[in-house]
C-alpha cells in the first residue's frame, strides 16, 4: 500500500503482510504530495498541487530512477488515476475545475495531454475508474460523484449526505463505492 505523506514530502509504502512501513520516495521540491495512483508495481503517479498559487506539479516515482518531475506549472494538481488498461493517466487541476488526459507510453512516461473534461463550477478532490474505464469523480464543495466515460461524455451525476468528498474506492466485485466525506468526517457507502 502507498500512502501520500504530505507533511513530510514522502510517498510511504507498507507492506500488508509485514505492516512494516518504509519511505518509497522523498522529494524536497514537492509542494505536498496529495493523491496518488499505481500504474504498475513500483511505478506511482503523484499530483502537487501549491494551494497557495493555484498551480502544481506531476511526479513519477519509481524504485529504478526516483522521483522524476513530468509537468510543472500545471493547474492544482488533485486527483490522479490511471484506466484499467493502463494506457491513460487522468490528472484534474481542482480550482480551474479541468481534467487533464494523457497517454501512457511503454516505459510509463506519458504524452499526448489533452482536456478530458472541464467543469463550470466547484472543485474537484479525488478520482477513480471502475473496471468498464469509467471516470468517478468527487466534486468537492457540490456533494456529488459525476461519472464520465472513457471518451469524456457525461454519464450521470451521484448525490451525497455531505458536501466535501475528497476520495473514493471500490470494493473488490465493484458492486459498492466508498466516498471519504471530509464536512461529516464519514464515509458513505453507495450501492452500484
Amino acid at each position: 500500500m502507498f500512502i501520500a505523506d504530505f507533511t513530510n514530502h514522502n510517498i510511504l509504502e507498507i507492506d500488508l503482510r509485514t505492516k512494516k512501513l518504509t519511505v518509497f520516495a522523498h522529494e524536497t521540491n514537492a509542494n505536498q504530495p496529495n493523491d496518488i495512483t499505481v500504474l504498475r508495481k513500483n511505478i506511482v503517479f503523484a499530483s502537487d498541487p501549491k494551494w497557495s498559487d493555484s498551480t502544481g506539479q506531476l511526479w513519477k516515482i519509481t524504485k529504478e530512477k526516483g522521483v522524476e518531475l513530468l509537468e510543472k506549472n500545471m493547474g492544482t494538481t488533485n486527483g490522479i488515476e490511471v484506466n484499467p488498461e493502463g494506457t491513460k493517466l487522468y490528472v484534474n487541476e481542482s480550482i480551474q475545475r479541468k481534467i487533464r488526459v494523457y497517454d501512457i507510453t511503454e516505459n510509463g512516461n506519458i504524452q499526448n495531454k489533452k482536456l478530458f473534461y472541464a467543469f463550470e463550477d466547484f472543485g474537484l478532490d479525488g478520482m477513480r475508474t471502475d473496471k468498464k474505464g469509467v471516470l468517478y469523480v468527487c466534486r468537492y464543495g457540490k456533494g456529488t460523484l459525476v461519472l464520465i466515460s472513457p471518451r469524456g461524455k457525461f454519464i450521470k451525476e451521484i448525490a451525497l449526505k455531505g458536501k466535501k468528498p475528497s476520495n473514493l474506492t471500490f470494493s473488490n466485485d465493484f458492486k459498492r463505492c466508498f466516498v471519504t466525506l471530509a464536512d461529516r468526517g464519514a464515509i458513505e457507502v453507495i450501492d452500484l
